[in-house]
């Protein structure tokens, strides 16, 4: 079969390929660029034996003091390559003899190959090699058989278990290390990642995102250790079976999408975002076979393993706790997905959140305070407005007027709204336009109530995003008001400061455009609704397709 016509490129890419794996530097893609090469080109695979016995003599010379090749045995394995890649270097007809060769004229001989000088040293006797054909044979032999062993070391090795494929403003301990995409990883040596993100793909497929800061090692193709911060993992297919190793559990893919978390003494935290995985506590207290021992999680569960047990939360997973994807996100961030436990870009629609405690589907006594938001991280709180309060963790205090300090209803994302009252109908129309049909949405934000999103923690979960702005509309809903109509106020802060502010407004106002200026170090953004008259009867606040862009 007729090969494919080497070209000088080819020739020249396959002379540095080539230098590479002697050198020792030779990367992944480099390898496979290699091996069709050789599997292409009888030329590239002279090429290689050539260059392997120079290399393998070479380092034989080092080692013993002594030249084990003869000036007429180097330039003739030589030549081939200077002619075709060099042929400015070509000696001149008149000094060479017959066969192209250089003459011998005695004088010692230096040669220079990959940066090494190799000397005539005079310990064996030239004459030993020039015109000894059994030596010659023996020699090459000999060169063949070593370049096929090295070959074999080199371009047969065992794969490395995993390398990175992507990286964020990645930096690690270990300054050696390099955080570009083809990167290998040594197994099970211990990689530290003190900021940003990386990256990696594992040899049976499983891509793995670990977010700064972080302690693990790669122990196979299928298995990883994190000894401490946060990774989500993407297993399906060949990659089906990955293994996680925690201080405290082992976590078993059974083709899934999940993320690990391992905090303060080991403690770890598993969230399945799709398909199951196997939980086992490691060093178990609890009988063996029993609940506490081992755990399948499915679809939107979590659970927490220490001290040997394992803790299942149903319904526990929320996206908003991992970085998952190093994608860019091109489409404007859907406040509604956040509210509903998405990450911004699900088109969740569901959520609701009690503004006098933070915890989702669950009321408790109002005291007048600022609360965490439970299970969703980016909805930093939520609180009930009435005069000087907290509006936000970071402790920023504001100046609302005297309300009655009660609320109606849950903080709700549209499609979850369980009005209380039998004889009436929520409707969420604004402006004529119902905000529950696509590609619409809504908050409802019935007075009295707040809540704030951390702008800075979403950034951290979609890596390069930048937005400017935020945008919605706001007004009253209620369609048959009583007279005279029930008068309502809304604000917008950003750090504090408040950025909208109107008071005052009805039904028949409409939908009310709100556009909010956003810098790039924006922390929290704060929504508020209050009973303008100190009654909150039929002020039905919605906050219509919000979104950060």
């Amino acid at each position: 079969m007729n090969e494919p016509i080497l070209t000088p490129g080819e020739l020249a890419e396959a002379h540095e390929l080539i230098s590479s794996v002697c050198d020792g530097r030779l990367t992944a893609e480099q390898e496979v660029r290699l091996r069709e090469l050789l599997s292409q080109h009888r030329q590239v695979r002279q090429l290689y034996l050539r260059l392997m016995h120079l290399e393998a003599a070479l380092n034989l010379n080092i080692s013993s003091g002594q030249t084990l090749i003869s000036e007429e045995a180097e330039q003739d394995a030589r030549a081939p390559i200077e002619t075709t890649i060099l042929p400015a270097a070509r000696p001149s007809p008149q000094t060479q003899d017959a066969r192209g060769r250089r003459p011998v004229t005695g004088k010692p001989s230096t040669a220079t190959r990959t940066g090494r000088l190799v000397r005539d040293t005079g310990a064996v006797p030239r004459s030993m090699w020039i015109g000894n054909p059994r030596l010659i044979r023996w020699f090459g032999a000999a060169a063949a058989v070593l370049c096929v062993g090295l070959a074999i070391g080199v371009l047969g090795r065992p794969r490395s278990p995993a390398s990175i494929t992507d990286s964020f403003e990645a930096r690690f301990d270990d300054q050696g290390l390099s955080a570009s995409a083809g990167t290998r990883v040594v197994a099970a040596r211990e990689v530290r990642l003190w900021h940003g993100l990386v990256e990696l793909t594992l040899a049976d497929g499983a891509r793995i995102l670990v977010e700064a800061p972080a302690a693990f090692s790669v122990d196979s193709g299928k298995a990883i250790t994190l000894d401490s911060g946060r990774i989500s993992a993407v297993a399906f297919g060949s990659a089906h079976g990955l293994r996680v190793s925690t201080p405290t559990a082992s976590i078993v893919d059974l083709g899934t999408k999940f993320g690990v978390y391992v905090g303060t003494f080991g403690a770890t935290n598993v969230q399945v975002f799709e398909g199951k995985v196997v939980v086992s506590p490691i060093d178990s207290a609890a009988a063996p076979n029993s609940p506490a021992a081992t755990r399948t999680l499915s679809t939107g569960d979590a659970a927490d393993v220490n001290a040997g047990v394992v803790k299942f939360i149903a319904g526990g997973a929320s996206p908003q706790s991992f970085v998952r994807s190093l994608t860019p996100v091109m489409g404007p961030i859907d406040v509604v997905d956040l509210a509903s436990g998405g990450d911004g870009t699900t088109h969740r629609h569901t959520g609701e959140i009690a503004p006098v405690s933070g915890t989702v589907g669950q009321l408790k006594n109002q005291d007048g305070g600022y609360h965490r938001v439970s299970n969703l991280a980016v909805l930093d709180g939520c609180f009930i407005p009435n005069q000087t309060m907290q509006i936000d963790s970071d402790g920023h205090r504001f100046e609302f007027p005297p309300t009655m300090g009660g609320r109606f209803i849950y903080v709700t994302a549209d499609g979850n709204v369980h009005w209380p009252l039998s004889d009436q109908t929520f409707q969420p129309w604004l402006g004529g336009v119902d905000y529950s049909r696509s590609p619409h949405g809504y908050i409802l934000a019935h007075s009295n109530c707040g809540f704030t999103l951390d702008l800075a923690l979403l950034r951290r979960i979609h890596p390069g995003l930048n937005f400017s702005q935020f945008t919605a509309v706001v007004g009253a809903t209620y369609s048959n008001p009583p007279r005279p109509p029930s008068k309502t106020g809304a604000y917008v802060l950003v750090d504090g400061l408040p950025r909208f502010e109107r008071h005052g407004f009805i039904p028949s106002d409409g939908a009310i455009q709100v556009n909010i200026p956003l810098s790039s170090d924006s922390h929290f953004l704060t929504f508020a609704a209050i009973d303008d008259a100190r009654n909150t009867n039929h002020e039905w606040v919605i906050l219509g397709d919000p979104l950060l862009q």
